[in-house]
């Protein structure tokens, strides 16, 4: 499996939209910060006059600072994450087009070991480049706006961590899921998009139960069962490391789920 991974790592490099990524990465993280920057000027115009919020810019300098900055770049529904998750897409589902596959399972290598050589690959590659652009964004974001951390901020940023840790491993396997089952870049990424934005509508639901009181817990059960919306729980200062981390089990068992059925899948599949 070693060389396989080595041979898609080298391939990934050589890719042109590997370069694109890269361009995209550094210009979205300029507008994210030019952003706060925007909504920084826009608050303290609209604060003025307002002795509670003038009292927190004297203490702490900005309204918008590092710590939120860094914390919605762990967002699995925020824009880079997703367009990294695309990226991979293209990058297994051309494995398929270009014949690799069919030439690595020729040299002998089981289908096994080609399935899982392409979920380690995914793993390791949009682990890497989401959590090296979120660090990115919390050291340029804290020496341009500061860091102000909660009380509780240690618990906070662990199980946030945690939680996008789960779900991006979750992503990923479903990427190399959706591209082992369909080869198509194009249905390939249109399932993918569609699959986030049901998800990302699920993960509003509990606001139904406002409206609908006698279906509340019904709501939050539907919730807690969304494996993308786990990460919501970091916007309650109250919730508790142990609670953020259970909150990361739903995308866990997904990935478990869609790591099997996805061999499964490839293990039946005709590469004709």
């Amino acid at each position: 499996m070693l060389n396989l991974l080595k041979s898609l790592f080298y391939t990934t490099r050589k890719e042109k939209q590997f370069f694109v990524l890269l361009i995209i990465a550094g210009a979205l993280l300029l507008l994210e910060i030019l952003g706060a920057v925007v909504v920084n000027e826009a608050q303290l115009l609209a604060a003025e006059g307002d002795p509670v919020i003038e009292e927190y810019l004297r203490e702490y300098g900005y309204l918008t600072n590092g710590r939120g900055l860094f914390l919605a770049s762990l967002s699995t529904l925020s824009t880079f994450p997703i367009i990294v998750l695309i990226f991979s897409m293209l990058i297994v589902t051309r494995e398929f087009r270009n014949g690799a596959i069919r030439g690595k399972l020729l040299a002998g290598h089981s289908r096994t070991t080609v399935f899982f050589s392409l979920l380690v690959w995914c793993e390791i590659f949009v682990l890497l480049f989401i959590y090296a652009y979120a660090a990115l964004i919390l050291i340029i974001g804290s020496i341009a706006f500061g860091y102000v951390p909660a009380e509780n901020e240690a618990q906070i940023v662990i199980s946030t961590l945690a939680i996008s840790l789960a779900q991006n491993m979750m992503c990923s396997a479903y990427v190399v899921f959706l591209g082992t089952w369909l080869r198509s870049t194009g249905k390939s990424v249109l399932a993918f998009i569609i699959t986030f934005f049901a998800l990302s509508l699920l993960s509003s639901v509990q606001v139904l139960g406002v409206l609908f009181p006698s279906f509340e817990g019904f709501f939050r059960v539907l919730d807690e069962l969304n494996p993308i919306s786990a990460i919501n729980i970091t916007a309650s200062l109250e919730h508790t490391l142990e609670s953020g981390l259970i909150a990361g089990l739903a995308p866990i068992v997904y990935t478990a789920g869609v790591v099997l059925i996805g061999c499964t899948v490839f293990k039946k599949k005709d590469l004709k």
